[in-house]
Parts: C-alpha cells; structure tokens; sequence
C-alpha cells in the first residue's frame, strides 16, 4: 500500500502541466491531514537535451513505528522530444532499488540494481503515440493557453516502467488561490491518471500552466501537495503529528469473527456508501456476485479451489525473474533449495509449496513494520519485514521450485492488531498455481500464519505478478476501497455486534 501511494504521488505529479521557463519547484505532501513529505521537480535544458526531475521524500508512521521512504525518477530527452534514458531509485527498504532504461530505435536496454546484484535485459521500445515528459509539458501547456476544456496524452513515468500512462485534465470553473502568500486567479481541473485507475485529482492550475495544488482522493483518504517554499517543503513531516497510513485504514465489520485462523468458509456483503464497488477478482477460493452497483456479495472457501481461467494457467509472467521477485539472485536461490530440501523427490507440488510458505513463516525473524516493501533478494539478507516481504520472498522462493506464483493484495480479519480489536487490516499473501484433481488452481499461501497456510477471512482485492513495469498500477484496487469499504458478516453468523470504527482521514 505505501508503494502505490508514493508512486501515485510521483506520478501525479511527473505529468502536470509544466512552465518551461520554471527549473526547480517544491510542494509539500499531506496526509491525513497532516505533512508527510516533500515533492522537488526539475527541468534543466543541457544543450539539445532536457533533463526531467521528481524526488519525493515521505515520513509515515504504521502503527507504533515510524519509517522513512523515497523515491526519485529522472528523464532524458533531445529537444525535439525522442527518448533518450531514464533512471528510478527506490527506498522501501534497507537496500535501493534501481532501474536505469537506456532507449534505442527498437529496443529498451533495462538495467537493475540492487545491492551487489544486477541484471540487463532488452525489451522492445514501447509502441503508441506517447510524448517524453518535457514534449508532454509543451502540449499540455500549449492545449491549456489555448483554451481548450480537456487535455489528453500519454507519457512514459520512470517510476512505472515503460508503460505509457494516459493524463486526462478535464478544466472546470476559474477559482482564487493564495500561493507565496499572495492571491492568485487558478483554474479548478479534474484530472486522471491511468496508473491509478478509479483515482482522481482536484488540481488547481495558474494562469501560465503550473500546478499550484493538487488533491488526489484514494477512496476515503485524500493526499494533498501544494506548491510552496523550499523551507516550507522541507520542514520535518508532521510536527506532533506524523502521519499514520496503516491504523487508519482499518475496517470494522459489522460482527466478531469467532475463531478466525481455522474458518473455512465465510460469506460477506461488501459496499460503498458513495460511488461504485469496484468488483474483487475471481481466484481459487473466492467468487463475487454483485448485488448493486455499490455492493456485492462475496463467498471465501480456504480449502476449494475452483480451476484457474485458461489464459491464467501459461502465463510466463507467474515465473518471470523481476527486480521484486528475483530468481536468480544467488542467496533466493539457496534459500528455494534449502527450503525443500527435506523433502523426498515424489513430494506434489502442494506438498513442496507448504514447505516453502512454513520456511519463510520461520525465516523472517523480526516480523516489523518498519519496512516499507522489500524485494525478496533484501528480505533474504536482512530476515525481517511484514506481510509483504513475506508474500514476495515466498512468490520468489515457489517460482525458482518451479511452482507458478502470484501475490495477492487485500484484507484480512485479526481479533487485535496495532492497538486495534476485531478489524480487517490491509494485507499481502501468495498464491500458487497448482495442479488438483486434473485442473490448475490458485491456491492461496500465508506466510504470516503458523501453523496453517489461510483461512476464509483473506479477502482479495487484487493480484499482482510483481512485474517491473505494472506492480503500481495491479495495486491500485486497494486504493479505491480505502476509507469507503463496509464489510458485513453473513457467514459464519451469530458473532457479536461490532460499532463501525471511525477512520481518521480528512
């Protein structure tokens, strides 16, 4: 969830309208109400190449812990708009992540970085009509001075690969703005992004095309970057207050769950008050039915899985290697082989996967929440994280036995957690793609629970492949249910009745 909110923000903000004349400019980011970080941009002109710049820097606390994070994406275009490099730095965790790309006339060359360990591969040039960044400004800002009421165009973002991603500014009515303390005339825009969709932004835009504040609405939870001050932008987050983007997302249900890690079946009606429920996925063990456009209801099995659709069941991407799911980095590899190495050679591939999901339950030795997200080859190195450092390094530790995998993003019911009772609290998991009874199934793996392997309180909001270029973007499901998800307990009944907790978002 931390990943797909900061690369949100990055990317809202890599495509706003731009000043061509403006070099550097500095916004401050809030969250729940309160400042979480800085955004810097920077367009430098370099004889006949320009240079594209975001550095976002956040601080967050989940739960009791605070953690720092950043992210930082560079573009290099000629003058005349062709493609040229562009570079990502990820800090989720203890060790960055870097993509450098490198564009050629029909290919990509992608470098990856982690630690001692890197990687090249080559990838064809992405196909479509898409501008660089800086061509992307000067359109944009052409199509806003000269009226026009929607804007529309695709660019490429460092920090979402070489997918292009769709802008689409549509202006509204003239407004006033105080910015460096003076007022200033703006016009109010409603803009989208297709890396987070179902996810809009209320920008607000000077008369030369720069952006004066935008405010993205993730489901309940509203993210806000106004421009301002270097030192206004690099005051320390929060004050008293730092944010805190984990305790706040959690949902009551309308009943207690009873002896939740052994439920096998469990029926739920999920809503929005507002808006459309964006429907869940149809894994292995759960299948939607809507009942109305802001509801539907939701049927989780933890021992059946129903076959996998067709198109599923050969797709490369469930064993690719990738910078978060490395199968060829040395150490993952040892730590694959060592954790089925007790087993006979006729072992199933169910009986191989539970080996792998019970070695990284006890592999990880401080379960914290003090790291934001940590690609397999960190976690196997510094032996610590949350729900989603398990999910990844058991994807990677089933892919290189050979086992398709998948992580799953979603929910699941605790009794207590962080302060908190009776909640479901935002979560990741694994899935692996295996044969039962003639038929592929995704059979979903835990490894945060000791001893079974799931339980019919995982609600699934979407899957990710954990694939370079659209791991951002498979998340953003979550993000549209934070805040406005209601889960009501049909099955098992008779759990006592539980007061709606009170989400802190603005």
């Amino acid at each position: 969830m931390i990943r797909w909110m900061l690369a949100t923000v990055a990317s809202v903000a890599f495509t706003v309208v731009s000043h061509a004349q403006t070099l550097t400019r500095w916004y401050s980011v809030e969250l729940f109400g309160a400042k979480a970080g800085s955004l810097k941009q920077e367009q430098e002109t370099v004889g006949d190449t320009i240079v594209s710049r975001a550095n976002l820097a956040f601080e967050l606390n989940r739960g009791a812990v605070k953690v720092s994070l950043s992210m930082s994406s560079e573009f290099v275009e000629t003058a005349t708009g062709s493609a040229v490099s562009m570079r990502s730095v990820q800090n989720l965790g203890m060790m960055p992540v870097t993509q450098e790309y490198a564009f050629g006339d029909s290919e990509v060359t992608i470098v990856s970085i982690q630690g001692q360990q890197r990687s090249e591969r080559k990838t064809p040039r992405p196909k479509g009509d898409w501008l660089t960044p800086a061509a992307a400004d000067r359109f944009a800002t052409q199509r806003f001075k000269s009226g026009a009421r929607e804007i529309t165009y695709a660019t490429i973002d460092p920090l979402n690969g070489l997918s292009p991603v769709t802008t689409t500014r549509r202006l509204g009515e003239r407004t006033k703005v105080r910015v460096f303390g003076r007022e200033i005339e703006a016009t109010a825009c409603t803009t989208s992004v297709s890396s987070a969709p179902g996810i809009k932004s209320t920008e607000l835009v000077d008369d030369q095309g720069v952006l004066v504040s935008t405010t993205t609405q993730m489901g309940g939870i509203s993210m806000v970057l106004r421009l301002c001050t270097e030192e206004e932008a690099t005051l320390p987050a929060g004050g008293a207050k730092i944010p805190d983007a984990f305790t706040g997302t959690f949902i009551t249900p309308d009943r207690m769950i009873a002896d939740a890690r052994t439920l096998d079946r469990a029926v739920y009606v999920l809503s929005v008050a507002e808006g459309e429920l964006d429907a869940p996925p149809a894994t292995g063990s759960q299948r939607f039915e809507r009942l109305s456009p802001s509801s539907g209801r939701l049927t989780v099995t933890a021992r059946e899985f129903s076959p996998a659709p067709a198109a599923e069941t050969t797709d490369p991407a469930w064993l690719a290697d990738t910078t978060m799911c490395s199968t060829q980095d040395p150490e993952v590899v040892k730590l694959a082989r060592r954790a089925v190495s007790k087993l006979p050679e006729t072992a199933t591939a169910m009986e191989r996967a539970e080996a792998c999901r019970g070695y990284v339950h006890r592999f990880i030795r401080k379960k914290t929440l003090g790291v934001g997200f940590a690609s397999a080859a960190e976690v196997c190195r510094t032996r610590e994280g949350d729900c989603s450092e398990h999910g990844v390094l058991l994807c990677a530790l089933l892919r290189i036995n050979g086992i398709p995998a998948r992580v799953a993003s979603g929910l699941v019911y605790a009794d207590a957690f962080a302060g908190a009772r009776h909640i479901f609290g935002y979560h990741m998991w694994t899935q692996a793609l295996i044969e039962i009874d003639g038929a592929k199934r995704w059979v979903d793996l835990d490894a945060t629970l000791s001893p079974g392997p799931y339980d019919a309180t995982h609600i699934c909001l979407g899957v990710s492949s954990l694939d370079d270029d659209g791991l951002t973007s498979s998340m953003a499901s979550m993000a549209t249910s934070m805040g406005r998800l209601s889960i009501k307990v049909i099955e098992p009944a008779g759990g006592e009745p539980l007061a709606p907790a009170k989400v802190d978002a603005p």
